[in-house]
């Protein structure tokens, strides 16, 4: 099995045992008679899908024959998007129920696998619950998707309690996606949608969480530009939900715009820097910009477009932040939600002192998300005295990609805070699926009213 490199750099960052990550046995449990929802499978098979990319032993128990409703991978069943996975996480996942589960997540009903503890999650259109129910659990597609990321913090923090590490289960719950408290409100049947001309920066974790929640939406129409200049790598696969195996060295806008066949969006790719996309379409102007980008610097370089709308959603540790920017709306732009404390060395300068480059030229590549050539990387190998070609593998990553797994990885340094340490899987989906429900809500005049007004911001253990 491979090592999840980003995973025992969270773990490390956070005090927490490895351990819990490959000795805890992890099952999730879907009842046939939950499984008569679509809802509910949904939130089975995205729970799967996060666990398993997160822990060593996890077990998927549920009945044959189940169909896979507008799943991203367009894969008619249950079973098939099971063996994907199997596939994708490297024998994290198996097929049914263990002989013993120190944790069993079960969807949409009580759990009947024996276990140490149980978790129970469901969801409904806009709402989420967490070891309690929701009206019209098993509908729907923003609630039900985020339960399954509520089902993985929960699971998290079980087997982190059963360790005696100092973290306790969440009390049961229920989130709402339409105005972002918790016991809020419900809303309706999610309406029909068009979305203004978007453009997506950006498709990390927590945009390919954002692509995997649209996929589900068949009737959701407009334009959605996807633009990104890297390729899927196999690190990758330990953290995005979008990708497979077989994705590996495959474009990323191309991955994403492949989730989204058969829905009612045009979708257009452009592979290259966002820089570039508006130098080749000589766009004066972005409608609405969303950047689920992972740098700082790379907001406020956004922010300098001045596009008319934003919507913002990031990770940092184990909270996610969604925000909402209008063009000189006297609100805090993005620019102004991510200004570097005076006195203080920037993400940016940390990688340029650790690499030997400049300032400038780390900055560049950040806000172009240029992926590092050759040259830098032997460059880089001369200044931290490796030898030739240690870090080769990762020529074409981008800078922060880079310092991550080489620098990071190999030299055991500090870290910039809160741009290279990669959460875990379902805090990145929690961050993209609210992106997708935010978006959702400027799509439609009966949904407006529920519109995030400028900043929000959770703790995915501590909601």
């Amino acid at each position: 099995m491979q090592r999840n490199e980003e995973r025992d750099r969270f773990a490390d960052e956070f005090n927490l045992a490895r351990t819990v990550f490959s000795d805890s046995i992890i099952t999730v449990e879907l009842s046939r008679d939950a499984a008569r929802r679509s809802g509910h499978v949904r939130t089975f098979l995205l729970a799967i899908n996060l666990l398993s990319r997160t822990f060593d032993n996890v077990h998927a128990a549920f009945p044959d024959g189940i169909d896979a409703d507008r799943h991203p991978w367009q894969l008619g069943t249950v079973d098939a998007v099971v063996d994907e996975l199997v596939d994708a996480t490297d024998g994290a996942l198996s097929v049914g129920h263990p002989e013993r589960s120190d944790v069993v997540l079960s969807i949409g009903e009580s759990a009947s696998a024996r276990a140490e503890r149980r978790v129970m999650a469901c969801g409904s259109h806009w709402q989420a619950a967490l070891d309690c129910d929701v009206p019209g659990a098993g509908e729907g597609v923003f609630g039900v998707l985020y339960a399954a990321t509520l089902g993985a913090a929960q699971v998290l923090l079980h087997t982190l309690d059963l360790s005696g590490a100092p973290y306790e289960p969440m009390a049961p719950l229920r989130f709402s996606l339409l105005d972002l408290l918790t016991d809020g409100a419900r809303g309706k049947v999610v309406p029909q949608l068009s979305i203004p001309e978007a453009h997506l920066v950006g498709i990390g974790a927590v945009g390919s969480a954002a692509i995997y929640t649209l996929a589900h939406l068949e009737e959701m129409g407009g334009t959605l530009y996807l633009i990104d200049n890297e390729i899927v790598d196999k690190s990758n696969r330990q953290r995005y939900v979008l990708t497979r195996r077989s994705d590996t060295g495959e474009a990323k806008v191309e991955v994403a715009g492949g989730a989204l066949l058969g829905s009612a969006l045009e979708v257009k790719p452009f592979r290259g820097a966002f820089e570039s996309f508006m130098e080749d379409h000589r766009a004066a102007r972005v409608d609405l910009l969303l950047t689920p980008v992972d740098s700082e610097q790379g907001r406020r370089a956004l922010a300098r477009t001045l596009p008319r709308r934003i919507i913002n959603a990031a990770t940092g540790g184990t909270t996610v932040t969604l925000s909402t920017h209008g063009f000189a709306d006297g609100k805090a732009c993005l620019h102004c939600l991510y200004l570097v404390e005076p006195n203080q060395r920037t993400p940016e300068q940390i990688i340029a002192d650790d690499t030997g480059l400049s300032v400038d030229f780390v900055r560049r590549l950040v806000e172009t998300n240029e992926p590092v050539g050759a040259a830098v990387v032997a460059q880089i190998e001369r200044h931290r005295g490796e030898a030739p070609g240690a870090w080769s593998g990762h020529i074409g990553s981008s800078i922060h990609s880079f310092y991550a797994k080489a620098v990071c990885g190999d030299a055991k340094i500090q870290l910039p805070t809160g741009n290279v340490i990669a959460p875990l899987p379902f805090i990145s989906a929690a961050a993209g699926i609210l992106l997708a429900a935010e978006l959702a809500k400027m799509s439609h005049m009966d949904l407006t009213i529920h519109r995030l007004d400028n900043y929000f911001r959770a703790d995915t253990l501590r909601v």
